[in-house]
């Protein structure tokens, strides 16, 4: 009995480092701002904020699922179909481009150290561009 208690003690720490280590560092968001954009760069409608904590929380949990490339640049060839403020508890904030629709990806752009994400789950994917329309 002590060896399965013990297993499953040794498991559950795994999981748990293995989550903190895979986290983007998407965590404690107070609120997300976004605006739309056309191919040209120019904004499209009103900034749409969103305070919703279950949503947040969706939107917290896809982008820390994102496959993740760190100090990468890409030249895209038109503009981001979205640009993504995000506001956390302690006042800071990032800014994320957001391409809906790149091959068979959603990517995205930190501009803050030059990240990269990729997202090619399908559900994950419409999920995270119903919540920014």
């Amino acid at each position: 009995m002590k060896k399965w208690l013990f297993t499953f003690l040794v498991l559950g720490i795994i999981f748990f480092l293995s989550y903190t280590i895979v986290s983007h560092g998407f965590s404690d968001i107070e609120k997300i701002a976004v605006q739309k954009h056309n191919i040209d760069g120019k904004e499209i409608g009103k900034e749409k904020i969103i305070e919703d904590k279950s949503t947040i929380k969706k939107v917290t949990r896809i982008l820390n699922r994102a496959n993740h490339k760190r100090n990468t640049k890409y030249e895209m060839a038109y503009h981001s179909d979205y640009e993504v403020t995000i506001f956390y508890k302690d006042k800071s904030k990032d800014v994320l481009g957001v391409w809906k629709k790149s091959g068979p990806y959603t990517q995205f752009f930190r501009q803050s150290n030059s990240d990269w994400y990729k997202i090619k789950n399908d559900n994950r994917r419409k999920e995270l561009i119903k919540i920014l329309n």
